[in-house]
């Protein structure tokens, strides 16, 4: 195992030290951080690492995670700490995006993506996938599909099943999971071509790994959001959907979301109607949004367990399963009861 140091405290750094034990390769030595945010992360993490300020820390650590600059933070003590790991023979993970920023040459960092070398064959007809596939879905971006796909990978697993995890995030692959592949982002490949090329992708992924289950993140939002909120038009999700038959699924939703019957029938059938996935039920994510005041952004509040445990509701009305992903318990009686689901349909097995 290798001790990494991690720049910098994101939200998705706390789902690594929350789920810390699913880390394939690693262990969390270090987290560094910008000066102001280090008290707030110490209170908020509740793990036994250190948190400083301190580029220094990073010189005791085997490897240095620089996380995506997701929030627009200035890019000097990126490279301030990207300097300080090659002085010093630590090794560089981070996404290929971040080191072109960053202005890294290609022998300066590992690219944390892990992408299968498919032979790049594809064509019609659509390729079955041998394997039942369980997609997460979300109503945006920022809404915990990260943490729900590691309480799939896990529970799938402990029910004496091998799953295979394709996650849209980017710290995905620490978890021992795929990264999409890179061609949804060529603009020369049509939206047929993509998707057929990605079913063939999906189909020599599995036919390498001979997993019992294909557990599949949809990228981006599922439904526009609010007047401005399109989410791309859900395009990526439509894509991977298209390539890929779901089985079934579960839905994240922002914390706050309504849950009575109404809206959970909309939620299922847009699911349903638009990308051919019958929801086992719905997540509450640790996040919240609402519109920025000009109405054309939106702002995200990562809320922390307190305020989640005070502040949630329970529709007893639900007609549909409604996880919390802060409960822990919850969350794995969930996945089990998938699983149950998948081993009575001999149709998705």
């Amino acid at each position: 195992m290798k001790s990494m140091a991690v720049f910098s405290y994101t939200p998705d750094v706390e789902v690594m030290l929350r789920h810390h034990s699913l880390l394939n390769e690693y262990t969390i030595g270090t987290v560094v951080t910008f000066r102001e945010g280090v008290a707030a992360a110490k209170k908020r993490s509740g793990a036994p690492v250190t948190i400083t300020d301190d580029i220094a820390a990073i010189s005791s650590e085997d490897v240095l995670i620089l996380m995506d600059n997701e929030n627009g933070a200035l890019t000097s003590k990126y490279k301030a700490c990207a300097e300080r790991a090659l002085e010093q023979g630590v090794e560089i993970l981070c996404s290929n995006a971040l080191a072109q920023s960053l202005e890294l040459d290609a022998g300066q960092f590992t690219p944390i993506e892990k992408v299968f070398p498919a032979t790049g064959i594809y064509g019609e007809p659509l390729k079955d996938i041998p394997v039942p596939v369980i997609g997460v879905m979300g109503m945006g971006s920022h809404c915990s599909k990260l943490e729900t796909m590691l309480y799939l990978k896990q529970g799938v697993a402990e029910a004496g099943y091998h799953p295979l995890g394709i996650c849209a995030n980017t710290t995905g692959p620490l978890y021992g999971m795929y990264s999409p592949p890179d061609f949804l982002w060529e603009n020369d490949l049509s939206f047929s071509d993509k998707v057929l090329k990605c079913n063939r992708y999906f189909y020599e992924l599995c036919q390498a790994e001979k997993p019992d289950a294909l557990l599949l993140e949809l990228p981006g939002g599922i439904m526009p959001f609010g007047r401005f909120g399109y989410n791309h038009f859900s395009e990526l999700a439509l894509l991977l959907s298209s390539a890929a038959a779901i089985d079934i699924g579960i839905l994240n939703v922002y914390f706050g979301q309504p849950m009575d019957p109404a809206t959970q029938e909309k939620l299922r059938n847009c699911c349903r109607f638009k990308f051919n996935a019958p929801l086992y039920g719905f997540c509450i994510a640790r996040q919240a949004v609402s519109p920025a005041e000009s109405e054309q952004e939106f702002e995200f509040y990562h809320l922390d367990d307190d305020y989640i445990v005070k502040h949630q509701r329970v529709d007893s009305a639900a007609p549909y399963p409604v996880l919390h992903i802060s409960d822990d318990a919850q969350m794995k009686a969930g996945i089990r009861a998938i699983v149950r689901a998948l081993e009575g349909n001999a149709a998705a097995i």
